[in-house]
């Protein structure tokens, strides 16, 4: 049965500038994002939104503010959603940097 999945994924493997930093080793490595999609299963949910995820990342503005290229994109959680949680999807990223 079709249905809203909300899909958390986690990226690793990039490399960009902090925005609002004044350091340029003050870089993202890793982020956070969610992806709503409707799908027939958990599992298709898993796979159109790491499709989705992963043609973002090819595509400015993140392809070109990116300097490694090599994004990894992996699921973190998986939840039931709503057609409320479809229709008022917003995308937004939590980037985190090295703790090194």
């Amino acid at each position: 049965m079709l249905g809203v999945y909300k899909v958390v994924l986690h990226g690793s493997g990039i490399d960009i500038q902090v925005e609002g930093c004044d350091s340029a080793d003050d870089r993202a490595v890793g982020f956070y994002t969610t992806r709503t999609v409707f799908a027939l299963s958990a599992e298709e949910a898993i796979n159109k939104a790491r499709a989705e995820e992963e043609t973002a990342w090819k595509l400015p503005p993140l392809s070109v503010n990116n300097r490694s290229g090599n994004v990894k994109i992996s699921v973190d959680k998986i939840y039931s959603g709503t057609l409320f949680d479809f229709f008022n999807k917003k995308k937004g990223y939590s980037f985190y940097a090295d703790e090194e």
